[in-house]
Parts: structure tokens; C-alpha cells; sequence
């Protein structure tokens, strides 16, 4: 992988000013011992670099690169490592910093950070636990992308999720890279990888599925079984989505997009119910609903299995000036005796008992 003026928080670019002789050529140096002091003598009296010791490398400052050098860690399993808290590597201007067979690792940026891809394989950071909060990154390519190729930002090698977002990459957003004079289509997806790595995945992507198709869950408007893939249709909530994790169940299917938002198809045999706008479970009793003196009216709307079709139910209850000598005591659960009246010509269901309470 070779890296021009850049700047990132694993591998640590950017751009300075600074006087630098990049006709620099010294000998090659073999780094035996795993430590800080062996790496500084190398960087500074070499412009070839060979590990001959296995081990990860803490650092305690960031190691500016004022001349062309190659660290190679062939053979071996070498890690440089910022401890999450300085920038691995600055490479200056017109300085080709060349790594190979080696791991950069929980480089540390206050502020800004690059990367530039040479291959598919880069991973500009990895960290256990990384916070992206305040930071701002900005990715080039290096190379000409094959279709459906994802690019990872930050491996995260901890339990938890990122720490928040890039001040300039938030979750979903297209991100459009060039090379060559062809221009690349991604979305960033801070949940992609493992489940909580950066990841710019390819934004050109179809949905297909296969199998049983009984209740509709492959999602291609019929209830045909496959053995081969077929395509899903991206109409309504789907729409103009970037996709980006799928997931199927017994006989449904998930679909997440960049925007967060979940698509479900498939077996659906139960409808759902709300009470004045807040949802219940079908069997239980609503939340408690105040009276006021006179008419109240309580609506009841029940959502077929499709998610589409829709009865409004409209209950009303009168309340006696003096509520409370008409309603009486209530008991345990709260349930009080009232007058309920069914406006003529409704056609209604009793879904469970209406819990009122005394105004």
C-alpha cells in the first residue's frame, strides 16, 4: 500500500509544510525488538524497513515521515499501535510511505483524518472502541473498485458500537469516490461489518430471495416458491432505499435501509388495535382514558394483517354531571360502570374492556 499526503487516525496523514529532502536514501534496517526506540532509530536512518520480531509496537507520539520509506513486516505479525490516544504516521508532501504486511492500529486524530484505498483490503482504523465524535474524515481511491465492493473505515474490534459519528459522514449518507475519471457510489454504515464497524458499502445493490413463498416472503408480489433467485420488489417503503442488511425469518422477511428505517413482508395473521391513537394488545385493556362531563367519544381503529386496510370503531360514553355518584367505587383493576352508546349504523367489536378513570 502506498500513501501520499494524507492523513488518518489509524494511519496517520496529513498535509504540512514543511522543508524535506525526499532524495533521502539510506540502507535498509531490520527492527529485532518489538519497542518504540528500535521503530524511532529505523524511521530516522532508513529508507527500508524489515521486522524480525513479532508484537505490537506502542507508540506515545506520531512519527512524521520527512522522507520516501518502506516498512515491510513480511514473516512476521507486527502491529504499530497509537493507543487510541496519538496519530500513528504523519506523512509529509511529496513523501511516499509505503506499508506492507503490517498492522496500523488505534490511531488517535483531535480532528481531521484521510485515507486513500490501494485495495479493497485497507482498513484505515482499527480500534477496540473508537469515538468518531468531532472528528472529520475524507477518503479517496487508489484503485478502481469492482462491483458490490465494500470499503471498510473502522474495524472496531470492541463489544460496543462507535462512539458517535464523523462531523462529516453520518449514517446513510452517500458517498460518492473517483478514480480514473469514474465516479463510485457508496453509503456509509456505521452498523455494517460485524455488526459495528464503519463500512461504505456499495450502493448499487438488489434485493433477491428464494425458497418458500407460501405467505409472500420473498417479496416479488406472489406466493410462488422458487429454487432460484428472484428479485424483490423495491416499490413503495422501498423505493428509492439504499439497503444495507437483510435478515429472513420462518416466513417473513427484513430489510434495514441507510436511512434506518425496517421493511417487513410476509406471514401477518394478526391485526392491530388502538385506542385514541395509542396501541394495545389484543385481550388486554387500554390505558386509562379521563371522562369529561357529557359526551365522550373513544376511537377505535383495527389495522388488518396488511398493514393497509383499516375499521374505525367509534364508542361513545356519557358522563353524568356528578361522575362521581354514577360511576361508583371502582374496583381492583380499576374498571368503572358506564354508559356506553353505539352511533347507528356503526357495525363495532368490543376488543377487551375500557379502562376509565373519574375526571
Amino acid at each position: 500500500m502506498e500513501i501520499k499526503h494524507l492523513f488518518l487516525p489509524g494511519i496517520v496523514l496529513g498535509m504540512f509544510l514543511s522543508a524535506m529532502d525526499s532524495a533521502f536514501a539510506q540502507g535498509n534496517h531490520t527492527v529485532a525488538t518489538p519497542d518504540e526506540a528500535s521503530l524511532d532509530w529505523a524511521l530516522a536512518n532508513s529508507s527500508v524497513v524489515n521486522f524480525a520480531c513479532d508484537g505490537t509496537i506502542g507508540i506515545t507520539n506520531t512519527k512524521v515521515t520527512a522522507h520516501d520509506i518502506t516498512l515491510d513486516g513480511t514473516g512476521h505479525n507486527i502491529a504499530i499501535s497509537g493507543n487510541l490516544s496519538v496519530g500513528v504516521f504523519v506523512v509529509n508532501p511529496g513523501i511516499h510511505l509505503t506499508l506492507k504486511n503490517l498492522m496500523i492500529a488505534n490511531g488517535q486524530c483531535s480532528s481531521s483524518g484521510a485515507g486513500i484505498y490501494s485495495s479493497a483490503l485497507d482498513v484505515p482504523v482499527i480500534s477496540s472502541g473508537y469515538n468518531a465524535t468531532g472528528n472529520v474524515v475524507n477518503l479517496s481511491l487508489g484503485f478502481a473498485p469492482p462491483t458490490g465492493t465494500n470499503l471498510m473505515v473502522v474495524k472496531n474490534t470492541g463489544l460496543g458500537f462507535i462512539n458517535g459519528q464523523f462531523s462529516n459522514l453520518a449514517q446513510g449518507q452517500v458517498v460518492d469516490l473517483s478514480y480514473g475519471g469514474k465516479s463510485y457510489r457508496f453509503v456509509a454504515n456505521y452498523y455494517g461489518g460485524t455488526g459495528n464497524d464503519l463500512v461504505l458499502q456499495w450502493a448499487f445493490q438488489d434485493l433477491a430471495a428464494w425458497g418458500y413463498n407460501y405467505y409472500g416472503e420473498l417479496g416479488n408480489n406472489s406466493t410462488t416458491n422458487s429454487s432460484v433467485p428472484v428479485l424483490v420488489t423495491q416499490s413503495g417503503v422501498l423505493a428509492g432505499k439504499n439497503m444495507v442488511s437483510v435478515a429472513a425469518g420462518g416466513f417473513f422477511s427484513l430489510a434495514l435501509s441507510s436511512d434506518s428505517a425496517v421493511a417487513a413482508w410476509g406471514y401477518n395473521n394478526c391485526a392491530s388495535i388502538s385506542v385514541n391513537g395509542s396501541p394495545i394488545t389484543s385481550g388486554l385493556a387500554s390505558q386509562a382514558i379521563p371522562l369529561v362531563e357529557g359526551a365522550n367519544a373513544i376511537t377505535v381503529i383495527v389495522t388488518a394483517p396488511d398493514g393497509l386496510t383499516t375499521k374505525t370503531y367509534t364508542v361513545m360514553i356519557t358522563s353524568p354531571t356528578d361522575a362521581k355518584d354514577a360511576l361508583g367505587v371502582a374496583d381492583a383493576n380499576g374498571v368503572q360502570t358506564v354508559t356506553v352508546t353505539i352511533p347507528q349504523g356503526t357495525n363495532t367489536k368490543m376488543f377487551g374492556r375500557l379502562k376509565v378513570m373519574q375526571p
